[in-house]
């Protein structure tokens, strides 16, 4: 593997903080990550384990609301424990972004990978993005490209939900694709994967607001804000982190195929 660490040195310098989310007993993904990292100051944030709470009592204590979830959700679907445990730990993070009055800070979840072709470009990344970012995808999936055929798939789907069958909001069906913005950057639409992102401290206390209490996958929280234009949000070109199970086998998981 390559040495990362001239890149992450610019990361380092750039961000307030570095999380990387995961649980206490995935340990053998701990010493994996301390190598695939080797040169990034990041901390690890011990997040809620699906084997570790129970839903009933999180309901009772407001953290979490099935009713609110089922509605938010396309097809008013409740998500398992697992996502439910995720969802958990990203609060955490803006949660702490928030006590801590990080300024920027950067997020990974516990299987991400460097893009050595994405990584180079970070400072040119950096250059590109506006001083009211909020948000940056590191990492992304599903409609990064607005073609003729996706016009009409949004047509589609704003007849879908004035017949009540589509439950998207309006402004999210117009900004379902990214669009063109700068040579490495383009404006978030409605994204899956929280797997790398950067984050400012209005954009965390913005998340930790709307997921008060819990009611959005973490994924679909983050595509719901960008989309609806709650957050000023972007992706980078070309991606600096995936996730490794990218490297063995198609990514899947989007929201509008669920």
């Amino acid at each position: 593997m390559s040495d990362y660490t001239p890149y992450y040195t610019q990361l380092n310098n750039y961000f307030d903080h570095i999380y990387v989310m995961t649980i206490r007993r995935a340990t053998e993904r701990h010493e994996k990550l301390k190598y695939v990292l080797r040169g990034l100051n990041f901390q690890f944030l011990f997040g809620a384990d699906n084997k570790e709470f129970n839903v009933d009592d999180l309901v009772r204590q407001g953290i979490y609301n099935p009713v609110k979830a089922r509605q938010v959700h396309r097809y008013h679907k409740l998500f398992n424990n697992g996502m439910l445990g995720c969802t958990i730990t990203h609060k955490m993070v803006y949660e702490d972004v928030v006590k801590n009055a990080y300024k920027k800070v950067l997020i990974f979840e516990d299987d991400i990978l460097p893009v050595e072709e994405g990584l180079k470009q970070f400072p040119q990344i950096i250059q590109e993005l506006p001083p009211d970012w909020e948000m940056v995808y590191f990492d992304y999936n599903k409609n990064t490209e607005q073609t003729a055929g996706n016009f009409f798939k949004q047509q589609f789907y704003h007849i879908q939900k004035a017949l009540g069958r589509l439950n998207l909001t309006s402004k999210t069906i117009s900004n379902l694709y990214a669009k063109p913005y700068s040579e490495h950057l383009k404006i978030a639409g409605h994204h899956d994967f929280g797997s790398a992102y950067a984050l400012t401290l209005g954009a965390a206390q913005k998340l930790v607001d709307l997921q008060t209490p819990i009611a959005y996958w973490s994924d679909h929280l983050l595509a719901y804000a960008c989309s609806n234009k709650i957050l000023k949000a972007y992706l980078t070109l070309p991606k600096l982190f995936i996730q490794e199970s990218q490297t063995n086998k198609a990514a899947v998981g989007s929201y509008a195929e669920e």
